[in-house]
């Protein structure tokens, strides 16, 4: 997956999660609006106040959206329309409904929602401005759905809705064109925060994903040295001098086909963690899996002036790590298992190389080419572990090196020398 489903697949989450939590917040502010009214109407005795039907029908409502939410994804998606068609409606109906009560509406609203709910003692200019203070509330509220098409789309359900409610009272033209001015100054202020909320959500998701990148190919401490400098040049092409490791599985192809599948993976799984675990712990990258093997190398992105010394002591915490697994599985009366590793030191050009949309950090060049074939004469020599001369040099000070002679390499005019460990 590349990193504009990565993206798309994070906004699309941040929306689900804040779908919820206006789901939350709608029922939670409902519930305190009806506790406000019962303690009006109850505690201090203003029977005005006391709801009616409809109030009790737009808590249900929003509980019913929570649940939905909470139990189904698909009722959670639904739910995200639910400020321009659900929210505004019910404010315009209750607010229409107060303006039924100060007697600013004709008789057929008043013999809607005569004796319904409670009644405000204000004017119906009081009812109609407080109406665009609670519409403003859902246009900013709107900003949470982190699409602007739900704000443009509650921007113009308000605008009528309200412009209604104005009728209704009987207010001056200025009121309504006040409301609309103040509509419009809400909606592009819920634009502007969530086009920043949309770039911090990319900002996270991109960091994220290069932290990913870096912790799949380097050791966990590289990996955190490479994200506190964030080297944004860490794709670039440079050549460098590397030792580069390969690592195979000797026969596990003829030993897999007496082996079901489950018991193939498992066994792969097993042997790639002892053998990453030795290329991380001795600050080596991971370039790729081959297989029944892995290719790694040492001295990049962060510099070693020690990297042939690493690489040779991965190679040998391989294959005390392949002996400890083989008695576990000789105990179990199955064959063992037998590791050819090969290592050569030389010049490699390192970067993101492939597609756009789907590079890979790695390296390439003769050495890498060497160091395969390297390990590929193990198997004629017979020995676990073979190196170049080139790697002898680097490591013979600390090392006893023997050479187990010159071998026809593909690629070398002339018989490459080998060198292994004791």
């Amino acid at each position: 997956m590349n990193l504009e489903d990565d993206l798309n697949r994070a906004l699309h989450d941040a929306q689900l999660h804040n779908a919820r939590l206006i789901n939350r917040m709608r029922a939670a502010g409902l519930t305190c609006f009806l506790l406000t009214l019962f303690l009006m109407s109850v505690a201090l005795g203003h029977g005005d106040w006391h709801p009616g039907w409809l109030e009790y029908t737009y808590v249900a409502l929003a509980f019913f959206l929570l649940l939905a939410g909470e139990l189904n994804l698909r009722a959670l998606r639904i739910s995200r329309f639910a400020i321009p068609v659900f929210d505004m409606p019910m404010v315009f109906v209750i607010q229409l409904k107060n303006l039924v009560t100060t007697g600013s509406a004709g008789d057929s609203f008043a013999a809607l929602f005569s004796q319904t709910s409670f009644s405000l003692k204000a004017s119906a200019g009081q009812v109609a401005e407080f109406s665009v203070a609670l519409f403003i509330c859902l246009i900013l509220l709107s900003a949470f759905t982190l699409s602007a098409s739900q704000v443009f789309l509650s921007l113009g359900v308000a605008s009528v809705l309200q412009q209604v409610l104005h009728w209704q009272a009987g207010v001056t033209v200025g009121s309504h064109l006040n409301s609309l001015i103040v509509f419009g100054l809400a909606t592009w202020i819920c634009v502007f925060a969530g086009k920043n909320r949309r770039g911090l959500i990319e900002a996270i998701t991109r960091a994220d994903a290069r932290r990913g990148r870096l912790r799949r190919y380097f050791s966990p401490s590289v990996a955190d040295l490479l994200e506190q400098r964030a080297d944004e040049t860490l794709g670039e092409g440079r050549e460098v001098e590397l030792t580069v490791l390969f690592a195979d599985l000797r026969e596990f192809t003829r030993m897999s086909e007496t082996m079901d599948s489950p018991e193939v993976v498992r066994l792969l799984n097993e042997c790639h963690a002892f053998l990453v675990e030795a290329v991380f712990r001795n600050g080596g990258t991971l370039d790729k899996y081959l297989g029944d093997g892995l290719m790694a190398y040492f001295n990049a992105p962060l510099p070693c002036e020690d990297h042939a010394e690493r690489a040779l002591r991965c190679a040998l915490e391989m294959r005390e790590a392949l002996h400890s697994l083989n008695e576990a599985r000789e105990a179990e009366g199955k064959p063992a298992l037998r590791l050819g590793i090969g290592i050569h030191s030389g010049p490699c050009v390192v970067g993101d190389i492939g597609a756009p949309h789907r590079r890979e950090f790695t390296a390439i060049g003769q050495t890498v080419n060497l160091a395969s074939r390297i390990e590929a004469a193990t198997k004629e020599a017979g020995v676990g572990i073979l190196f170049s001369a080139a790697t002898g040099k680097l490591v013979e000070d600390t090392n006893e090196c023997f050479e187990v002679g010159s071998f026809e390499i593909r690629g070398c005019s002339l018989p490459l020398t080998l060198y292994s460990v004791t």
